[in-house]
Order: structure tokens, then sequence, then C-alpha cells
């Protein structure tokens, strides 16, 4: 596999996670903090924050300023959440990209651990070699299945 697939691959299974994170929740609004920190690991924050992005440039959410809450990320009305099941072009061609940027440094993450409990981060801590794993039994069962099928066929 190519590592740029590889890649592809973990950041589509992580925005499905925090899809699901997102829409698990019982309010319109999820904490930034909450959903992007991982108080076990910086790396998996900024992945996190890396994920969030693509979120917003599909215009599945927006980040929004609460007077409360500080920085929350909202599920959009247009995305999958409510039933649109539009493919990515067309989607695209009616809602402009739309992208944020920001500075984030170990300070920040220090800082963040501070306001939020690890009890409260909303996305799960994520085992890379017990994912690859994973990844390779599903390989390796999807291959069994398939060489099944082809004796299967052959028998009839």
């Amino acid at each position: 596999m190519v590592e740029g697939s590889e890649e592809k691959q973990d950041t589509d299974r992580n925005m499905e996670v925090m899809w699901g994170v997102i829409k698990a929740q019982n309010s319109p609004l999820v904490g930034f903090p909450e959903l992007v920190l991982n108080a076990a690991s910086f790396a998996q924050t900024v992945e996190n924050m890396f994920t969030l992005s693509f979120l917003v440039r599909d215009n599945r959410v927006a980040l929004v300023e609460d007077e409360e809450r500080g920085w929350c990320v909202q599920p959009l009305e247009g995305g999958k959440a409510k039933g649109a099941q539009q493919p990515p072009q067309q989607q695209q061609q009616h809602a402009p990209q739309l992208q944020f940027i920001m500075s984030f440094h170990l300070k920040d993450w220090e800082a963040m651990k501070c306001y939020v409990r690890p009890s409260e981060c909303l996305m799960p801590h994520r085992d890379k070699a017990a994912q690859h794993e994973r990844d390779k039994a599903a390989a390796a069962a999807e291959e069994r299945a398939t060489k099944k099928a082809r004796q299967h066929e052959r028998a009839a």
C-alpha cells in the first residue's frame, strides 16, 4: 500500500469517527477543545484539528463562537447529519469550500489540558499499531472470502 493512500484512509476514518462524535452529542454545539483535545497525545490533538479542517472544508461543520463556551463546532444543515446524500462533487458545486488556519504549539496543548479534563475529551485515543493490525486482519479476511467465493464459483 502506498503511504499517501494509507494517510488518506486514516484521515477518512478519523473524519467518520469525529462526525459520529459530533452527531452523538445532545447539543447543537460541541466544544472545540473537548472535540480536538487528546490529553495523552499532542500529535493526535494536531491530527484531530487536521481532521476537523476537512469537515469544515466539506461544509459539514462550522466553527462558531459562543459567548459562554468559547469556540464550538456546529453541524451544518446541508451536511450529512441532516440526511443530504449528495455526492461530494455536487456538494462542492452548491457550497463554497471553507478552510481554517490556526497556530498550535506544545504550550497551547499544555494550556488546553488544564482547561479540559481527560474525561471530557470526546475523540478516542488512536493506537496506531492496533489499528494497523485490525486493518491487516480485515484485509486477510476479505482475501479469504474472495478466495472462497472463487472456489465456490468454480465448483458451481
